[in-house]
């Protein structure tokens, strides 16, 4: 565990500063960026500047890293496995909803396939990420490491409630299947605010509910604002487990951050959004 930490520190120390990823914003085209990440990300050298290669490439580093932290901590394959899976939701929701209406799903449990009939990919993404996080928690306290990343879960637990609210609302999901997606226990939101969001019709009035009006007219500023906070949780559990698990998972999820990071500025640069606008609304 020591040598698997002291890894994760020595890369930790390779990572790009707020100020690094605010310059990469000012690359006039992706040729440009790809330049300026080579001194970190060398691999990115053969890359076709295309946003698409660019996430491609990264995610493969990324996985090929945390394959590296399996091989010397074997026992925490599980756990650190589940970090990987978050990157990979998104496709696992899709290829299940392909394969339901080709009629290839076998075998499915009732309760997922109320959630499955509506083809609504955010909405299997939150039952998929639910047993994610849920495994989680019971590994950390397998691995007697929860209370370091108490406050972690928590905010992950919050995150997914919020965002299954607003996906199910917006998708007219029943209310009886929205709230079996929800964690009502481990997180800062109260499960009686929860429950009392969920009833509404309105994504506004739901927001306000949980006293996030902020976000009425700018939704997709939520799971950038969770990312925030998630950076400085993470910072501080890094240093408090300092050559322990919850180093290792901190690492792990601040490079999860800033390969999406630099994905969004690669997409909004071959988009041809002015950097002050990239800063502004992806940049954590």
């Amino acid at each position: 565990m020591v040598y698997t930490a002291v890894k994760a520190s020595a890369k930790r120390s390779k990572m790009l500063s707020e100020r690094q990823l605010i310059e990469l914003t000012s690359s006039k085209d992706l040729n440009e960026l790809v330049s300026r990440l080579r001194s970190i990300y060398p691999e990115l050298a053969d890359v076709k500047p295309d946003s698409r290669n660019i996430e491609e490439k990264l995610l493969e580093l990324f996985y090929t890293e945390l394959s590296e932290f399996i091989k010397i901590a074997p026992s925490y394959r599980e756990l650190l496995e589940l970090l990987k899976q978050e990157f990979e939701e998104e496709n696992i929701a899709k290829t299940i909803l392909e394969k339901y209406k080709k009629g290839l799903l076998n075998e499915i449990n009732e309760e997922f396939k109320k959630i499955i009939e509506y083809e609504v990919p955010g909405v299997v993404i939150s039952f998929i990420a639910k047993n994610r996080i849920l495994k989680i928690i019971e590994l950390t306290k397998k691995y007697n490491i929860y209370n370091v990343l108490k406050s972690y879960i928590s905010l992950k637990i919050d995150e997914h409630n919020v965002l299954t609210i607003i996906r199910g609302i917006k998708n007219n999901i029943r209310k009886d299947i929205l709230m079996k997606l929800l964690i009502l226990e481990g997180g800062k939101i109260d499960k009686k605010i929860l429950s009392e969001a969920l009833k509404e019709e309105n994504i506004d009035k739901a927001l306000s509910i949980l006293s996030m009006e902020e976000y009425k007219d700018n939704q997709r500023a939520i799971e950038r604002d969770f990312e925030k906070k998630l950076i400085s949780i993470l910072k501080k559990m890094y240093y408090e487990d300092y050559v322990g698990l919850g180093e290792i998972i901190a690492y792990i999820e601040m490079k999860k951050i800033e390969i999406k990071n630099i994905i969004r500025i690669a997409i909004s640069i071959e988009k041809g959004i002015i950097p002050s606008t990239i800063v502004q609304e992806f940049i954590i």
